[in-house]
């Protein structure tokens, strides 16, 4: 498949999550061709907090918790992303986050990641955003 034959309503999913709100088809398209679907059984952890961080994730369905030092601090849905501190400042997982319900996610290693960010600079500034925003406790 090539990338411009991304399936329409994969596009049109996309431009639901927030984090991708005022992207263009074609920004949705070559977002569409970076990530890998994965599909997550309760309970799973997807970090882990002091370990590496090597992936970003986006939720398109169920919902998971996030703690840190064994305390809840935040809880992920769709349309939530998560994992790009460690991502954008080379270190390792502030939290860990695990599945409460079975779920559906978008990762991005961090080749794609990158890409990510520099393809669709609006969605770069609002990772970028947001990553300072948990940093200083909003979530």
């Amino acid at each position: 498949m090539r990338r411009n034959d991304v399936p329409r309503e994969v596009v049109d999913a996309l431009r639901t999550v927030p984090l991708f709100k005022g992207c263009s088809a074609r920004e949705l398209r070559r977002v569409a061709g970076l990530g890998t679907g994965v599909k997550v059984r309760a309970g799973e952890r997807l970090t882990r907090e002091g370990g590496p961080g090597n992936e970003f994730f986006v939720v398109c369905s169920g919902e998971a918790s996030c703690s840190r030092a064994g305390r809840e601090v935040a809880r992920f849905g769709p349309g939530d992303w998560f994992g790009e501190g460690a991502l954008l400042d080379g270190g390792w997982r502030s939290a860990t986050v695990r599945a409460e319900t079975a779920m559906e996610v978008v990762v991005f290693d961090s080749r794609e990641f990158s890409s990510l960010r520099t393809d669709t600079p609006a969605v770069g500034q609002r990772i970028e955003e947001s990553s300072l925003q948990r940093q200083g406790g909003a979530r």
